[in-house]
């Protein structure tokens, strides 16, 4: 079986794997099984090297990455978005990311609410995350952190911006708004009034 395994496909897993250091997403790219690349590796010592290599190329180039976006041409797989996976020890690798995690455009979701009030509670509410994700997250990637400070310092400009404006041009109430507010019927003006009497 795997001698009929052709040279294109390896090289085709070889280099998916060393991009992403995860065999999964590589076996699949490839259209191979984990475990013809299992059999690979214990029948051709060559190929066996070559794995090793590209294990240890994903390894280093993706414990240089600042942020957690994946490598140019994985952004999604099987329908679920894709992200670098940092976890203590472990080696960095490209996994799935389906639900609730900080994927790239969970971080643009909540970058997009921070710029606007500065809140990062309200922000994590908008991404969907959870506040300790987010402080985990925040701890993992330089990248990120850059750029939640810079979405706090447009936040704070943004509001001082709009108190200064509001200093200059108090607030006038909208009457005609106001206006056109329905009215209340006879008998819940009277239940208005005994409310207003009780207390």
């Amino acid at each position: 079986m795997t001698a009929k395994t052709s040279e294109r496909k390896r090289n085709a897993f070889l280099e998916a794997f060393a991009r992403t250091g995860n065999q999964t997403l590589a076996v699949e790219r490839a259209g191979l099984s984990r475990s013809t690349i299992r059999n690979l590796r214990r029948s051709d010592a060559g190929f066996d090297s070559r794995f090793r290599s590209a294990a240890a190329q994903a390894a280093e180039r993706l414990a240089a990455f600042k942020c957690n976006r994946p490598p140019e041409g994985w952004k999604r797989s099987g329908g679920a978005e894709l992200a670098v996976q940092r976890a203590g020890r472990r080696v960095s690798r490209v996994v799935r990311r389906p639900g609730a995690s900080w994927t790239p455009r969970a971080e643009e979701r909540f970058l997009g609410k921070l710029r606007q009030c500065g809140n990062a509670r309200l922000a994590c509410r908008e991404a969907g995350m959870t506040l300790s994700s987010y402080e985990a997250h925040w701890r993992r990637w330089p990248d990120f952190r850059r750029r939640v400070e810079a979405a706090r310092a447009f936040a704070r400009l943004r509001i001082k911006a709009m108190v200064e404006a509001q200093r200059e041009a108090p607030w006038e109430p909208d009457w005609d708004a106001i206006d056109a507010l329905p009215r209340p019927g006879i008998a819940e003006a009277i239940r208005i009034v005994r409310r207003a009497r009780r207390r």
